[in-house]
C-alpha cells in the first residue's frame, strides 16, 4: 500500500516545528520519495515572513524519520534571489529540476505541471517506493 501526503509550508507549521506528528503516521521501513516545490516555499517565506527556508533542517527531519530514496527539488531558479539558494539545495540533493520558462510572450509558472509529471512517472516506475512526500503550496479547488 502506498501512502501519499502533502505538507504546505507555513511559518506556524514547518517541518522543524510540528511535522513530527505527521511523520509518526508513517514507518521508516519503506522507501520514501520527496517532491519539493522550492519556488513556492522560498517566495512564501520571503514575502510573508522575511525569512528563507532551511533545506538542511528539512533534510535532517526527513532522514530521521524516513528511508529516503531521493529528494527532488523543483523551481524556476533563473533569477535572483532564488538562484542564490542552489548551493544550499545541492547540499541535500543533486536532483534539482529547473522549471523556468523563457518565452517572453507567455510567462507562466510551470513548476506545478513539471512536478506533477515527475510524481506520476515516479509512482509508475518505482514499485519499491512506499511513501510519497509532496512539499508544495496551497491547493485551491472549487466545489460546485
Amino acid at each position: 500500500m502506498k501512502s501519499i501526503f502533502s505538507i504546505r509550508p507555513s511559518y506556524e507549521n514547518t517541518l522543524t516545528i510540528g511535522a513530527d506528528k505527521v511523520f509518526q503516521l508513517f514507518k521508516k521501513n519503506s522507501k520514501a520519495m520527496v517532491f519539493v516545490d522550492y519556488e513556492y516555499w522560498f517566495y512564501s517565506y520571503r514575502n510573508l515572513f522575511q525569512i528563507k527556508p532551511d533545506p538542511k533542517r528539512f533534510h535532517e527531519a526527513l532522514i530521521k524519520e524516513f528511508d529516503i530514496a531521493d529528494i527532488m527539488i523543483f523551481g524556476d531558479f533563473s533569477d535572483l534571489p532564488i538562484s542564490a539558494e542552489l548551493g544550499k539545495l545541492r547540499n541535500i540533493t543533486n536532483t534539482i529540476i529547473e522549471t523556468g520558462n523563457r518565452f517572453p510572450r507567455h510567462k507562466k509558472d510551470m513548476t506545478d505541471f513539471v512536478m506533477l509529471d515527475y510524481i506520476y512517472r515516479c509512482v509508475d516506475d518505482n514499485k519499491n517506493i512506499g511513501t510519497y512526500i509532496i512539499f508544495s503550496g496551497k491547493v485551491t479547488s472549487s466545489l460546485s
